[in-house]
């Protein structure tokens, strides 16, 4: 039986494709490639990994006729049309949860960041100036955070808020109430959320 020919259309850590190796051809393209200049590389691909930078979509689908597995390294697949790939019996997979820690780590830096002052602290101490007073900044402790999607993303940033002791409301109208239980998450509809939250970060797909 041939090996399958996968083609990753953007750069991805090559340690990380070693298992891949083993049983498939793998292409991998250094850098994001226009579509005349993709489209011919793919022509013979059994299979795609893409991150954000490559649109899936009709036409690119339709440059890959072999194709019949797409793999997303990343959490969403706003950028891969699903409509045209189940059309032609194409499989999307994703890495479902893959950087949710990340991701809620990101959110606390940037908080942190955000209510401390710290770039604007940083600015003034590299310019020589010592303003303390200026730079007080805000605590985390006590305000009301409002979560949108309580998902896996949305699930890692509940518990790291309560750590830091916040007040956790959240809006998601497809997870049932013992999620929202499991997180200490008062469920609020969007309206309300927005008029409660000190603080309001979306972790949701981007669909119409």
């Amino acid at each position: 039986m041939p090996r399958p020919h996968v083609v990753v259309t953007e750069p991805l850590p090559r340690e990380s494709m070693k298992p891949l190796e083993a049983v498939a051809d793998v292409t991998y393209l250094e850098r994001l490639l226009p579509p005349e200049e993709l489209y011919p590389l793919i022509r013979e691909a059994d299979a795609l990994i893409t991150r954000s930078g490559t649109r899936v979509d009709r036409d690119l689908l339709d440059a890959a006729p072999r194709v019949r597995v797409v793999g997303r390294a990343g959490v969403g697949v706003d950028n891969i049309d699903l409509d045209a790939a189940t059309e032609r019996g194409v499989i999307v997979v994703n890495v479902a949860g893959g950087n949710a820690v990340a991701v809620a780590e990101h959110v606390f830096g940037t908080l942190l960041a955000l209510l401390r002052k710290l770039r604007e602290a940083d600015g003034s101490v590299r310019a020589g100036e010592w303003k303390r007073s200026r730079f007080v900044g805000d605590e985390l402790r006590g305000k009301v955070l409002g979560i949108v999607g309580l998902g896996r993303i949305g699930g890692e940033v509940a518990t790291r808020a309560r750590a830091f002791r916040m007040r956790i409301i959240a809006c998601d109208p497809y997870i049932p109430a013992s999620r929202f239980e499991a997180f200490e998450a008062e469920p609020v509809d969007f309206d309300r959320l927005l008029e409660q939250a000190d603080i309001v970060t979306i972790h949701t797909p981007l669909t119409d």
